[in-house]
């Protein structure tokens, strides 16, 4: 299978994740319907120690490898990025079976004293095996990654899912009427299937390519130690700021509701403000994720493999490439959440105000620039900083957060203007630092002054069809269809200004 261009693989990236999203989707709303408000809840409880534990094994892995892999393809020894690949899957094998051995001496102490239901020990008993599963996922993928090749990870993402949620509403149905904790577990062992299914699929494709590939050179004899000495360094300082974000983001939702409190509301109302924003606000902000999250895994190897080559033309193509969609993408969502929150919050939740969204919408800008930039400094060898930068913001938020949200003058406004605060210097930090370090030129008028005009002409247009579009549709339907035309009209706008053009212009890659 042959890599694919940058464009065409994040388009593709995108097209699956969205797919994946769509059935994860659907996989919620039946597996409400069929495991009822109880076993949700008992599945939600079990959920925080399964992302922890996703986290620990698996975030810092892949970038790892697509760094080890793209830069032994930049030297033309791809025979070196096979033999990365194999130490790497030794350790990631060993560290694996400590965490699924330390998870199963643990299981009664956290079904108990942590999770505070003693019946949860055997769903978490039945998702070890997973623990093993996903981290080699994790090396493989890395592996394609990094000799741009999304076309296998993106299969194991689909027949992941699409196993998974095949196996569980089989049993449910089977078992139907079926009790909370049996519900949880036979959840548990669609994920264990899919999971092992869609690395057994990496894996066969990983050999076929390692069968098919050059032969390995005699004189070449890779470091074990110097491998895995780089490996650890790319990886455990991007694992620590995820285990920081979520530890962070606990602790963040134990400290809103009493801090609120403190500031004179009532539990009840506490809970509801601080519902509306972290439980119905803040996952819209990541909705670009969709696609910059793609962009991310295309973006990582091609910076590395241009960093390896000390090929500065590649470098600033990629870099200018990259940003330049950020604020694309990033644009017109801000100018969305601002303009229409009220409507979106209407059609997805039905509440009537979207206040809170309003508020949080530049937040969708910042959140694409820290992950671009990140990935742009992941790719450069520069993920320490980047993580320096991260976990300093997070713990700024933390702060303010905890002395903002207990003032009446804030209350739940201040968790907002902490939100804002933070993630605007982290983001600053990171682009400045990228800019500095690759001395980039800021192309203020393509990235930032075109996207805008096209955002503000295209929200204009959106705002009066829909006032149009209400003497005759539903107020839902014609709030859809606005936004549909929003979404049409800035890209034409964008096309006709030759800005659309720019991103879709291609270089040599191999150059």
């Amino acid at each position: 299978m042959k890599n694919q261009g940058f464009i065409l693989s994040t388009l593709l990236l995108t097209i699956v994740n969205v797919l994946v999203r769509i059935l994860g989707f659907l996989y919620r709303i039946i597996l409400v319907r069929l495991i009822g408000a109880e076993g949700l809840g008992l599945f939600e409880l079990v959920n925080p120690i399964i992302m922890l534990i996703f986290t620990l094994v698996g975030s810092g892995v892949p970038v790892a490898v697509i760094r080890l892999t793209s830069q032994a393809v930049a030297r033309e020894r791809e025979s070196d990025g096979f033999k990365a690949v194999e130490y790497i899957l030794f350790v990631m094998i060993g560290i694996s079976l400590l965490f699924w051995i330390g998870l199963v001496v643990l299981t009664p102490l956290i079904s108990k004293n942590i999770l505070g239901d003693s019946r949860l020990s055997t769903p978490l008993y039945i998702f070890g095996p997973t623990i093993l599963f996903a981290s080699l996922a994790a090396v493989f993928r890395g592996y394609f990654y990094g000799t741009k090749n999304v076309i296998p990870p993106a299969l194991s993402q689909l027949t992941e899912q699409f196993i998974r949620m095949s196996i569980v509403f089989a049993l449910l149905k089977l078992l139907y009427p079926i009790n909370p904790i049996m519900a949880v577990s036979v959840s548990m062992t669609g994920t264990v299937i899919g999971e092992m299914m869609g690395m057994s699929l990496l894996a066969f494709l990983f050999n076929k390519t390692k069968t098919n590939g050059p032969p390995a050179s005699k004189t070449s004899k890779l470091s074990f130690r110097k491998t895995l000495g780089s490996f650890f360094t790319i990886a455990i300082p991007i694992t620590v700021s995820r285990i920081v974000n979520s530890i962070l983001r606990v602790i963040t939702s134990i400290i809103i509701p009493i801090r609120l409190m403190i500031s004179g509301l009532d539990k009840s109302t506490a809970l509801s403000y601080f519902g509306k924003v972290n439980g119905m606000a803040m996952p819209l902000l990541f909705l670009p994720f969709t696609f910059t999250s793609a962009l991310v895994m295309n973006l990582v190897p091609r910076i590395s493999e241009s960093m390896e080559k000390s090929n500065g033309s590649l470098l600033h193509y990629y870099i200018d490439k990259a940003l330049h969609i950020a604020f694309v993408v990033a644009i017109p969502v801000c100018g969305m959440f601002l303009v229409f929150s009220d409507e979106i919050f209407l059609l997805l939740y039905d509440e009537g105000s979207g206040i809170y969204l309003a508020q949080l919408s530049i937040v969708v800008l910042f959140l694409c620039l820290y992950q671009i930039t990140s990935s742009i400094m992941q790719g450069m060898g520069k993920e320490f900083i980047s993580t320096i930068f991260y976990v300093g913001g997070m713990f700024l938020q933390l702060v303010l957060t905890y002395i903002l949200v207990a003032q009446p003058d804030y209350q739940i406004t201040g968790y907002i203007l902490s939100t804002i605060i933070s993630f605007f210097i982290i983001s600053f930090l990171n682009f400045s630092y990228v800019l500095y370090y690759t001395k980039t030129k800021f192309k203020f008028s393509k990235w930032v002054i075109t996207p805008t005009f096209a955002t503000l002409c295209s929200l204009i247009f959106a705002i009066f069809s829909g006032q149009l579009l209400e003497s005759y549709l539903n107020k839902s339907l014609s709030v859809l269809l606005s936004l549909i035309f929003m979404v049409i009209i800035y890209l034409g706008i964008l096309y006709f200004t030759k800005n659309l053009r720019d991103i879709f212009k291609k270089v040599d890659e191999k150059r």
